[in-house]
């Protein structure tokens, strides 16, 4: 979801793990040269996801890093294929009440728990592995850490 800690917990996890760090939407902002809250409410969410699904294809091709998706990648299937060529998928699920809205058009714009319930059963489809965020960002991190680990058993 947006706001659930994505680029913050995927920060402290790369720093963890010693690799890079990319953050998609700031890689989308390099792009279109300007925020990604700008473009959606000047061209619409329609373009803005086909624009995160390039540098999302882009990403995929790499490998060894932390990659901080958008909170509506789980919205274009073609994104999991172009994420797991690479990846192992986590899932951060924070509790609504802990997201964030400020600067969020997406969440703005509509019922957050509505968002939610819509996008729940894509994030689980997308995801290898589900961890809770639900305390300080470097402690989800090593949660994560460990999760992969038994993932990759």
């Amino acid at each position: 979801m947006p706001g659930s800690g994505k680029s913050t917990v995927g920060k402290e996890l790369a720093d963890l793990l010693d690799r890079p760090f990319v953050d998609c939407d700031v890689e989308i902002e390099k792009a279109l040269g300007m925020s990604c809250a700008d473009f959606i409410l000047s061209a619409g969410e329609a373009a803005f996801r086909a624009k995160e699904s390039e540098v999302l294809a882009q990403l995929g091709k790499m490998s060894g890093l932390v990659i901080a998706t958008g909170g509506g990648a789980v919205t274009r299937w073609e994104n999991y294929a172009n994420l797991h060529q690479n990846g192992t998928m986590i899932f951060l699920e924070r509790e609504l009440s802990k997201i964030p809205k400020k600067g969020r058009p997406l969440s703005l714009r509509g019922n957050l728990q509505d968002m939610y319930t819509i996008r729940l059963p894509m994030y689980r489809r997308f995801a290898d592995i589900i961890v809770q965020n639900d305390g300080d960002p470097a402690e989800v991190a090593r949660k994560v850490e460990e999760a992969y680990e038994h993932f990759s058993d």
